[in-house]
């Protein structure tokens, strides 16, 4: 076949049209305006062409080339808004079943942070997975995972971006030096237009990659709020309960230079709701075949089963191989002998809970936790991070700073971190 044969082929194969729906002329409008916005060229024809237009039901046609993604559009037609039918609100996310979060919460205020709190008085109903974005590229593969865990979980997503704008009311020195200007009602209204432009953007390219199947099909609210980043994720966890907050993170050699004031350290601290940290150096989608070696962090206490139970929930058919290593330190042969006693009951516990994981205790010098984790990087490197939270205060955190804070900043390795 030469090439002008060929090209007659694909032309033909183009124009071939395919019908995707049957509705009235309303519904069949709104669906073309859709799928147009979304890429697909889609036209209407009358169904019984000897009748009137308007009286009877109209063919949606679109290319059969482009079937595939018309079909999950329409299956998962309440993650595609339909932009012309929209009221001007918010972030512009308000398609039927996938309103933004102030729509779900409508008491939540508009300013938090800087000492300000968030007030939800409401809650999202069915279980939700908080993802914390400021639209970078590791906070999307964040989003991501989290994708794939919704699906796996039924749950939905709540895409939540915080902003400051320095106001009047925030008490800010402002001086001639500082090179800072103090905004006004106008200005900081831009800030938030285009912040809210930015996570219009984002989600935009969630469709895109769900319409593509990259990503799978799951509800998603976006929810823009002014205040401090840290401030307003831990209160939005406090007030909506989500199962997870899914947070991603820098490479180890960006992160030294983000020591002081790490939103997702700040989080980790501080958060009740558990926390898994994905770096951006993440390989995604996860490979389905062979053990994934996972570091369990134990404290040798009831705060083990908690935490066990929560790793089952959140992955219960994974091919898990859990490396137990104890996280205190040993002071000497009769607390050694303790450990290693203790270590061997949770793992005949684990063995007989959880049979569907493999198990090993890892024997370590009890010198230093990252000095310990060094060590089983080059035996059998692992690729998670399990490990209980303890809460601790704040002049606490400052001069002693949890296992979860010290390896975030330590490694680039998957970690999920559950409050006790």
């Amino acid at each position: 076949m030469d090439s002008k044969e060929n090209n007659r082929a694909v032309s033909d194969r183009q124009l071939r049209k395919v019908t995707v729906a049957l509705h009235t002329r309303e519904h069949a409008d709104k669906l073309r305006r859709l799928l147009q916005h979304e890429g697909v060229y889609a036209d209407l024809v009358a169904a019984r062409l000897g009748q009137k237009f308007t009286e009877h039901p109209i063919e949606v046609r679109i290319p059969e080339d482009d079937l595939p993604a018309a079909l999950r559009i329409i299956e998962n037609i309440e993650i595609f808004p339909l932009y012309n039918d929209v009221p001007a609100y918010g972030s512009g996310d308000a398609a039927a079943g996938n309103k933004p979060a102030e729509r779900a919460l409508p008491n939540v205020t508009k300013r938090v942070g800087l000492r300000k709190k968030v007030v939800v008085n409401s809650r999202p109903s069915g279980k939700t997975i908080l993802v914390p974005v400021d639209f970078s590229d590791y906070s999307f593969t964040a989003a991501r995972l989290a994708f794939g865990m919704a699906s796996d979980h039924g749950a939905s997503i709540v895409l939540l971006y915080a902003y400051v704008t320095p106001s009047r009311a925030d008490n800010f020195t402002i001086t001639s030096d500082s090179g800072l200007m103090e905004l006004g009602d106008d200005a900081a209204d831009e800030l938030g237009r285009i912040a809210r432009k930015r996570m219009d953007e984002f989600a935009d390219r969630i469709r895109e990659y769900i319409k593509t199947g990259v990503i799978p099909a799951v509800k998603f609210a976006t929810d823009v709020i002014d205040g401090l980043a840290e401030e307003v994720i831990l209160e939005y966890a406090r007030c909506t309960s989500p199962m997870l907050i899914v947070m991603g993170t820098r490479g180890a050699d960006k992160k030294e230079s983000d020591m002081v004031g790490s939103v997702t350290a700040e989080v980790l601290d501080s958060c009740r709701s558990v926390a898994f940290t994905v770096p951006e150096n993440m390989r995604l989608p996860l490979p389905t075949d062979g053990m994934r070696q996972v570091a369990f962090f134990a404290n040798l206490d009831d705060d083990d089963f908690t935490v066990l139970e929560k790793v089952y929930e959140l992955f219960p058919s994974s091919p898990f191989h859990i490396n137990l290593v104890y996280a205190g330190r040993k002071r000497g042969r009769g607390q050694s002998e303790d450990v290693e006693r203790s270590m061997e009951m949770l793992l005949d516990y684990c063995r007989i809970h959880y049979p569907g994981y493999g198990f090993e205790v890892k024997t370590v010098s009890g010198v230093g936790d990252i000095e310990d984790f060094e060590r089983m990087q080059q035996e059998r490197p692992m690729e998670i991070i399990v490990m209980p939270n303890k809460r601790k205060n704040a002049l606490a955190r400052l001069f002693n700073p949890g296992l979860a804070h010290r390896m975030l900043f330590h490694c680039d390795i998957p970690m999920l971190v559950v409050p006790v």
